[in-house]
């Protein structure tokens, strides 16, 4: 819970402290296939489901909302507090959890979407292109979306993944990562660079 909740904040002191939960969401679900592509792990721990306006962190959207389980959503609501659509840290934080490459690649993507509203967010990752492993729902409905859908996205198998992505360590580098080990260097940027 911890690091899912210095995840979050992370995110949110890129952006003054303050963040459209709906955009905070789409940034996470990125930021959590990314490091699942490149370290074979995610950076939340969550589990994910496909809602309507696209894919979404389940627990994080419980806490955002306050209904998630009684310790954790304590836990929640001592950094955070919700006004309207926009979540927001009550006091500085540590970001001890979070490694020194999962802290670079928050950046990366939030320099990347940094002009995206909400609403283009949720078109984002609409894209079919992108993103195959979003399905419709239906309205007021959602469906669980499971790692290994997330994986084929990517159009690798969970066996060939956990074999050959190795863990970045703890406060390793994300650019020397990389360079030792081009099979890590991320598809999504490769794939975004132009747009």
């Amino acid at each position: 819970l911890l690091k899912m909740i210095q995840f979050a904040g992370y995110f949110l002191k890129l952006n003054n402290n303050s963040l459209n939960y709906t955009k905070l969401l789409k940034l996470m679900y990125v930021a959590d296939k990314e490091a699942l592509k490149n370290w074979d792990e995610t950076i939340s721990g969550d589990y994910y489901f496909n809602l309507p306006q696209g894919p979404i962190l389940s627990k994080v959207l419980d806490l955002i909302k306050g209904s998630g389980d009684n310790f954790e959503q304590c836990e929640w609501d001592i950094n955070f507090y919700k006004t309207d659509y926009i979540l927001k840290l009550k006091s500085k934080m540590s970001f001890d959890e979070l490694t020194a490459a999962e802290i670079e690649l928050l950046k990366l993507i939030d320099e990347k979407f940094k002009k995206y509203s909400w609403n283009k967010m949720i078109e984002y990752v609409h894209n079919n292109k992108l993103f195959p492993e979003w399905e419709n729902p239906g309205e007021n409905s959602r469906l669980p979306l499971p790692i290994e859908k997330i994986l084929k996205a990517y159009q690798c198998n969970v066996d060939i993944v956990t074999g050959e992505v190795g863990k970045v360590p703890k406060n390793a580098d994300i650019k020397k990562a990389f360079q030792k080990n081009p099979k890590i260097k991320s598809v999504f940027f490769q794939a975004h660079e132009t747009s």
